[in-house]
């Protein structure tokens, strides 16, 4: 417990280049009207987390269980005190 919410733990992690948002594109469509009024499809992006390079150091990517094209990141619990040190924690 770090005494603080994932999402705000995620944001740090995001500003400190440990962690980054990718998208991808989702099964579902929006239909929006182009500008001749005819109805085009849209393919609606999910966004994921992701560890970046400097991230790999303390953990790994691994397939989400819920997605196989997202990844959800994997933290080494051994490397875990030098991450929060790195972001002053």
């Amino acid at each position: 417990d770090v005494g603080m919410s994932a999402q705000k733990f995620n944001k740090l992690l995001i500003s400190a280049g440990i962690l980054e948002v990718k998208t991808r594109k989702s099964s579902k469509y929006k239909t929006e009207k182009d500008v001749n009024g005819k109805e085009v499809k849209i393919p609606i992006l999910k966004e994921f987390k992701s560890l970046t390079e400097k991230g790999l150091k303390f953990g790994k990517n691994v397939i989400s269980p819920k997605n196989q094209l997202e990844t959800q990141p994997y933290y080494f619990e051994s490397k875990f005190p030098e991450l929060l040190k790195l972001l002053g924690l």
